[in-house]
């Protein structure tokens, strides 16, 4: 699949300009956040020679990775045995 801007096209390039192919599987996401949070997430990632969606999409994948998975660990509410 072939990205540019928000036109998907498979197997093609449109125009001059230089793309990049996308994985079928990723999907877009809408994200509203401050533009303090923003500014800072840019100046990480050009540290770390990565993309803004780059950058977010490790940092989520790296702080999930931290916490234990839904199958190995009951919430907590249901552990001490109060129901919700």
């Amino acid at each position: 699949m072939i990205s540019i801007g928000y036109h998907h096209v498979k197997g093609r390039v449109i125009g001059s300009r230089v793309v990049k192919y996308m994985p079928e599987h990723k999907v877009a996401l809408l994200l509203r956040i401050r533009q303090e949070l923003k500014d800072r997430l840019v100046a990480l990632a050009g540290r770390q020679h990565r993309s803004l969606n780059q950058q977010i999409e490790f940092l989520l994948e790296e702080s999930l990775s931290d916490m234990p998975s839904k199958e190995s660990k009951e919430p907590q509410s249901r552990k001490r045995g109060s129901a919700t």
